[in-house]
Order: C-alpha cells, then structure tokens, then sequence
C-alpha cells in the first residue's frame, strides 16, 4: 500500500510449546518450555522492480504483555481484551514502550516450505439449540461432532469474563469432557467494546459449547 506500512505477528506456544498450565487445564503431554521465536521475510516489487528483501533482525521489536494470556494446545487459551494494544498493527501505533527483539539460534536443518494446506474454515453450522442457564452456563448444541472453532459475538461490560467449555457429550445438565481431556476450556475478558471471539492458536473436537459469565478481574 501507498504510504508507510507495518507488519505485526502474534505469537502463541500452541502446539510448538504444549507446557504444563499453571491454571489447572488439562495437559496431555508436558514438553520443556521453549522460547517464542520469529523468523520472517517479505519479498515484494515496486513498479516490477524487485526490492530489497525485508527481514526479521534486531531492528524489530518486541511486546510481551498482550492480550493472549495463555495459548494451550491442549487446555484451551484465555484472551483478556483490556491488554489489546491500541492501533496495533498499524505503522501509526505508540511501540514507544516496546523491547528490541533478540536473536537466538534456530532450529538446525533446511527450512522447507509447507506441504499441506493450513487449517481453514470449510463450513459454518450454526447452533442447532440453546439450553440453560444451569449453575450460569448456557449450552449450545451444534447438532454433530466436529473438529473446529466456534465464534461468539460479546457485548459485555468490562472486565465481564466468559468462560467456554466444548465436549462431545452433555451429562446432568453440564458438558462433559470424559472423551476429550477434563478441564479444557477458552476464557475471554471483556474491555467493554463488542468483539467476536473465535480461538486462534487452537482447535476443539465438540459438539457442545458450555458458555458460562462471571464479573471478576482476570487474575495474572
């Protein structure tokens, strides 16, 4: 685009770094911790000019208090809205207070390039029913099985926290988690401004969605 431009990259540990939670989701394997890293390079022409490669150095910086505050692979992610960084990515966003990044050694090998499709969205289902509240939960149920996400359109006040629980099965009112790993669920913090939420560095197996609200501080 005309004009001056930025590129911003959110990084997540997923399934790159599936650590024990501190938090009590649930973790089927336990790695090490691993450091987060970038290694990124745009490639573009001007005017069928190729220009100068642009890529990751220490003239990049970082930011380490954004709104993903957790991104299990396993357990679930909790997203806290009132930690978004405003006008980001924007080549007019305040990055005054950001870090320089550092530079590690990556991964030894050739790096090649994909040879499968990344995930994507191949049909929309919309809720089938919606039941409750039982103990503050409501449930919907999306009629089948499936691997996927789920979005939901939040309105609430801030600091409004909502807590998703997926799962193959319903029991006593409650979704049960029996088939999948107990304790998996997605928790999102509201700033106050409607926002549609869909998980970014994980993926559920579910048929029903257990959506439950609380007013409460995200505790850090």
């Amino acid at each position: 685009m005309v004009g001056r431009n930025a590129i911003g990259v959110e990084l997540g540990k997923s399934i790159y770094d599936a650590e024990k939670t501190n938090d009590g989701r649930y973790t089927r394997i336990a790695n090490p911790p691993k450091q987060l890293m970038l290694r990124a390079q745009l490639e573009y022409d001007c005017d069928g000019i190729r220009q100068p490669e642009i890529a990751t150095n220490t003239n990049w910086k970082s930011y380490l208090d954004g709104p993903y505050v957790g991104t299990s692979w396993y357990g679930g992610e909790e997203y806290n809205a009132t930690l978004e960084v405003q006008n980001w990515p924007s080549a007019d966003g305040n990055i005054d207070q950001w870090e320089p990044v550092s530079i590690f050694k990556g991964p030894s090998g050739m790096m090649p390039g994909l040879i499968y499709p990344p995930l994507q969205v191949v049909e929309l289902l919309p809720a089938k029913s919606v039941s409750g509240p039982v103990n503050g939960t409501y449930i919907f149920d999306f009629g089948v099985n499936v691997a996927g996400w789920y979005s939901l359109n939040i309105n609430e006040s801030t600091s409004t926290r909502i807590v998703m629980r997926p799962g193959e099965k319903v029991k006593n009112g409650t979704v049960d988690q029996s088939t999948s790993g107990k304790n998996v669920y997605d928790g999102y913090t509201s700033n106050g401004v409607p926002f549609t939420y869909r998980p970014k560095f994980v993926y559920h197996g579910f048929r029903y969605l257990g959506v439950n609200l609380t007013v409460q501080h995200l505790m850090q």
